[in-house]
């Protein structure tokens, strides 16, 4: 471990590309002056930042021309300065005022190099590494990476007297009308629940659908199985097609009852696409099956589940809604009755596999009417 000096990271091997800004975590005494006593007695592969502005000034700590270790990473330590806005744990007001004489401080340095202000040469600590750093801007200026730039960016635009926006311009949410299913690209970050804890930038710059709009905390929008994202952290890439209206075609709630309009079928109880094909062959016109529930396929299209847990059709072309004001449910046959039918040969109720998946989707017990048909040789 090397104590601070200056020159002690080397010098820089060609031209600042801009600021990193962060917040120190010291406390309203920990002031330029401070910094300036404290960092020779300073373990230097801990970090330091070029300039630490307080409420008594700057102390500049190292040279512009040299590299400071005030990023935890190779390309925010080698291509850019380092600035610290100190008294960061203080009263509010102060702690403006200190954000004023940065702006003030480092807008000097675009001017004198002739760039303009941009997301690209304005950097948060963030950026580079996992960490809270500058968490009281963040806490005052947006809580959002893109808000705080774009409100520092503008701070020191409007100290260069130009009247232009960033060079790299803003990206405006478009998430009013982003749905599930949509390709959204992450612009910033994503945290590892809604409420904004575990912050990453790992996807940063990848496209990915929206799974869920459902997070209780402001971090609504979950990206794939990555991680939630803020209304400013995605940009709309493709929007997924909207989901068909099936309600005039379908029966998209559950009927309780439905009666056969034309002879049809029931398929597995998971084959929501219908492509198992049908178990147990069809039922006659006017069949009435009790309905428990509904499924969706994946594009929305109903399926209504029946008490035996088979799935009808829920085309109003093939089944109807049974109710008292429309028509009565026939009554329920006897074991006995279909019994008869099944030993007369009618019924339509098959044999084997058929007749047994037909007897429990029709509420009968298979093993009760067979002792019956039995007994009738």
């Amino acid at each position: 471990m090397v104590k601070f000096y200056r020159g002690v990271a080397g010098k820089r091997p060609g031209a600042a590309k801009g600021w990193v800004f962060h917040n120190d975590a010291g406390s309203k005494n920990a002031t330029a002056a401070f910094y300036r006593g404290w960092l020779p007695n300073h373990q230097a592969e801990s970090g330091f930042a070029h300039d630490y502005i307080g409420t008594d000034g700057v102390y500049n700590a190292e040279s512009y021309d040299y590299m400071a270790w005030h990023t935890a990473n190779a390309e925010g330590n080698t291509w850019y300065l380092g600035v610290e806005k100190c008294q960061s744990q203080g009263d509010e007001k102060t702690f403006l005022l200190i954000e004023q004489k940065t702006y003030d401080h480092v807008a000097k340095w675009y001017k004198e190099k002739g760039i303009t202000p941009n997301r690209n040469n304005v950097r948060l600590h963030h950026e580079f590494v996992s960490t809270s750093c500058p968490h009281r801007s963040m806490a005052l200026h947006g809580k959002v990476t893109n808000a705080v730039k774009d409100y520092i960016i503008a701070e020191l635009i409007k100290r260069l007297g130009k009247a232009t926006t960033p060079s790299l311009p803003t990206v405006k949410p478009n998430t009013a009308n982003i749905k599930v299913g949509d390709t959204v690209k992450v612009v910033d970050s994503l945290y590892r629940d809604s409420y904004g804890s575990g912050r990453s930038t790992a996807k940063r710059g990848q496209s990915g659908k929206v799974k869920s709009i459902s997070g209780p905390g402001g971090k609504k929008y979950l990206i794939e199985n990555w991680g939630w994202a803020h209304a400013n952290d995605i940009q709309l890439v493709t929007s997924a097609p909207a989901q068909t209206d099936w309600s005039k075609q379908y029966y998209t709630t559950n009927p309780g009852k439905a009666k056969l309009l034309k002879a049809d079928g029931l398929y597995g109880a998971s084959d929501v696409d219908f492509k198992g094909g049908k178990v147990g062959g069809d039922y006659p016109v006017g069949t009435v099956f009790v309905i428990t529930d509904v499924k969706k396929r994946s594009d929305g299209l109903p399926r209504l589940v029946t008490q035996s847990g088979y799935l009808l059709s829920a085309n109003r072309s093939i089944v109807q809604q049974v109710t008292t004001t429309t028509t009565t449910a026939p009554k329920k046959k006897t074991n006995q009755e279909i019994a008869k039918e099944i030993y007369l040969g009618q019924g339509g109720w098959g044999n084997g596999t058929t007749r047994t998946t037909k007897l429990k989707a029709a509420g009968y017990d298979p093993v009760v009417i067979q002792n019956l048909v039995n007994k009738m040789y």
